[in-house]
């Protein structure tokens, strides 16, 4: 942080600068106009004039406009005419946005030496240490900034980020708990605690922990996936125990459906409302609780069976059985069916689509194998079972919610053909299932196009954007899917003008509803084959395309027309499967191949069963630890994707010089990734140079499992 100084009216009239004149080279700076602002505030700096107050603000200015190597010539001024801690801090901020941390270091270290109790500097040079993956030093520097300023919620949750990332988890816990009590309310640190859970789960477990669980569960912006761990070991685990009042030996079987025969449950411990919570609003990511759950879903199914009156099931079973419907339908029915319970199911149908004499365990234990909204007369259904409130959650994740997309569907704005032969194969595996069925979405940091690209790229300078409309970008969402990717950018900031294209009308209805749901009004979507893209007639400033090229049948083809609808000097993000990080996948891709497992429902439930009976040192053995393995569409598209390619760190160094194009830098998705990569190779501390890339991920072969996500710019 670059720190300015009050501004001393009369000093200001003295040496011939007034506050109107710097409002009115702020306004400028403000539309855009950097160029006459730096000209006109350079006009009214007269050499060995102003006092030093006007020439900190001066280097500030200059700072903001990305000119760090003059700023730090100000600041060095300045210094001659007051040698103060907050000049060597104004250096030291310069020299980190410039990448030289050795520089900035050894200068916010002589302003803590001249001034012990500088809080803005200790701070600052903690991200430092962070950034070059110093940190212990860094974690000192956030305790002591906490500590000369505990009522300062950002300290607190840098702490314990960095205690994360250092693997001081519990400590990491102690810094978020004072920061939520700082800001009991802010979204961000639910989703803090949430990061956390997700890479630890190493806690004792209390009141005030299953508070912090529940917390996170109700917070609409926090990734739910990360919750799970958790959940697991602390709700999942226990209410399963103390439900199924099974001895141990049974309880650990192989055959997991003996554990309900003849058994007693206790539903106060299955009804326990964070278990409730995990199984309506998050779907479970491992296999063992995949099969206890199992094993209660054919219980309550068999139980029905031997009384479909319902009249002996359990006390308060159905607000349990509501939740557990929820839960297959999040993951799209993809746990195994018994012969047995398919045929128990068909005539469980039979009696749904008479409807007669229907209790609501009928229609709850059904809907924990088929979904509701496929029913004839679904319409009619949602009527009368609207207003229940035991089971709403169920109702409206199987009945509303699918006929508004049904709905929506039909007015959906076709903008292009959709002729290719892989394009169209892509498009019927989307419209049956729309990938990722996505619940809540983690709100990314509100900040402006231009805020966001300073941020990650800081050593782009003030005229990056002097070919395009930064304030409010016409932005392409290739491959937009079910809508998380431009939603998370329309909530990022309301300047963007977005358009999001997809080949699957059944992936952009959904998108629609939950664009609809909130309130976002700067998303227009459309039918659109990305070949052809330049039939629009639009040029772009900015253009995202995560996970759709490596699904083409010649993914330098759908480069190139996205490149050709680029404007000059914009911005593109591209991810791409990386060869090395999914070996697992393309071995389960051989696997399914050479059984010849099919991709309907049946087919990736058999898959499924095999590939987890598979011995640890199968090479497709870990693909069952991905998250996508537990949902119906999420694997189809993991392991029986129609079509896939997939790239190496030199191919697209290769593709980015054919295209003349800038590498910016990748998105990376842990943290200390780039301290890493910077460990290795220190002359490059912004991770620009690809060939280092490739050998970094020869040795770190997960670095990117979530794809290659990377930013370019087109050249002017």
């Amino acid at each position: 942080m670059f720190l300015l100084r009050c501004i001393d009216k009369k000093k200001d009239i003295l040496f011939m600068i007034t506050p109107e004149q710097l409002q009115t080279i702020e306004g400028l700076f403000q539309q855009g106009d950097q160029d006459t602002a730096l000209k006109d505030y350079k006009n009214l700096m007269v050499d060995g004039q102003g006092s030093y107050d006007i020439w900190v603000n001066y280097a500030a200015f200059l700072f903001r406009c990305g000119q760090y190597d003059d700023a730090i010539m100000i600041a060095k001024k300045s210094l001659e005419m007051q040698f103060s801690a907050e000049g060597f801090h104004n250096i030291g901020a310069c020299y980190d946005k410039m990448g030289r941390f050795e520089d900035s270091i050894a200068a916010y270290k002589k302003a803590i030496e001249i001034r012990p109790d500088f809080i803005q500097s200790h701070h600052d040079l903690a991200s430092v240490y962070e950034a070059v993956g110093m940190l212990d030093r860094a974690i000192d520097h956030y305790q002591i900034a906490t500590t000369l300023s505990p009522a300062t919620y950002s300290y607190w949750c840098r702490l314990a980020c960095a205690r994360q990332v250092a693997g001081r988890f519990r400590e990491a816990l102690t810094a978020l708990r004072f920061a939520y009590a700082t800001h009991e309310d802010d979204q961000k640190t639910l989703a803090l605690y949430a990061a956390l859970f997700n890479e630890s789960q190493d806690f004792e477990y209390d009141a005030q922990l299953s508070k912090e669980l529940v917390n996170c569960f109700e917070a609409s912006g926090v990734n739910k996936k990360h919750l799970v761990g958790m959940a697991g070991k602390f709700v999942l685990h226990p209410a399963l125990i103390e439900g199924l009042t099974a001895p141990a030996d049974l309880y650990n079987a192989v055959d997991y459906s003996k554990i309900a025969q003849d058994v007693p449950l206790n539903w106060e411990g299955l009804n326990a409302s964070n278990l409730l919570a995990l199984l309506s609003g998050q779907q479970i990511l491992e296999h063992i609780y995949e099969l206890r759950l199992t094993a209660l879903r054919v219980h309550c199914l068999k139980h029905l069976e031997q009384d479909n009156s319902g009249a002996t099931l359990w006390n308060n079973a159905l607000v349990f059985i509501n939740a557990l419907a929820c839960q297959c339908f999040i993951n799209e029915y993809i746990w195994t069916e018994t012969q047995e319970e398919r045929d128990l199911i068909s005539r469980l149908e039979q009696r749904v689509i008479k409807g007669e004499n229907l209790t609501l365990y009928d229609i709850t234990i059904y809907a924990c194998y088929r979904p509701l909204h496929m029913l004839p007369r679904a319409q009619d259904l949602l009527n009368k079972l609207a207003e229940i409130q035991i089971i709403s959650a169920m109702v409206t994740m199987q009945l509303a919610e699918p006929l508004c997309e049904l709905a929506l569907k039909q007015e959906i704005k076709t903008l292009t053909s959709i002729d290719d032969g892989i394009s169209k194969m892509v498009k019927e595996q989307y419209e049956e299932n729309p990938y990722p069925r996505w619940i809540s979405v983690e709100r990314a940091k509100e900040q402006s196009f231009e805020a966001l690209v300073h941020f990650m790229f800081p050593h782009l300078g003030g005229d990056c954007f002097s070919h395009i409309n930064s304030e409010s970008p016409r932005t392409l969402i290739a491959g937009c899917g079910t809508g998380k990717q431009p939603i998370v950018t329309a909530l990022s900031d309301q300047g963007y003008d977005l358009l999001a294209i997809d080949l699957s009308a059944s992936s952009i209805a959904y998108a629609q509803r939950k664009t609809q749901e909130m309130n976002i009004t700067n998303i227009e979507y459309g039918i659109a084959d990305l070949l052809k893209i330049e039939e629009l007639g639009e040029q772009f400033d900015f253009i995202q395309c995560g996970g759709v090229l490596h699904h083409m049948e010649d993914p330098i083809a759908g480069w190139r027309a996205l490149d050709n609808v680029l404007k000059p000097g914009s911005f593109m993000v591209i991810a791409l499967y990386s060869d090395i990080a999914r070996k697992s996948v393309v071995a389960a891709r051989d696997f399914i191949d050479l059984h010849d497992y099919m991709s309907d429902p049946d087919g990736i439930r058999a898959c499924r069963q095999a590939m987890v009976a598979l011995p640890d040192h199968h090479p497709a053995k870990s693909v069952t630890q991905w998250a996508d393995f537990y949902t119906m569409s999420a694997c189809r598209d993991l392991i029986f994707h129609v079509h896939e390619q997939r790239f190496s760190v030199l191919e697209i160094k290769e593709i980015i010089a054919g295209f003349d194009s800038e590498f910016l830098g990748f998105n990376l998705a842990e943290d200390n990734c780039l301290a890493e990569y910077t460990k290795m190779f220190p002359d490059d501390p912004r991770g620009l140079n690809l060939e280092n890339w490739d050998v970094f991920e020869q040795v770190n072969p997960d670095t990117f499992r979530k794809m290659y996500h990377f930013w370019i710019q087109k050249p002017c």
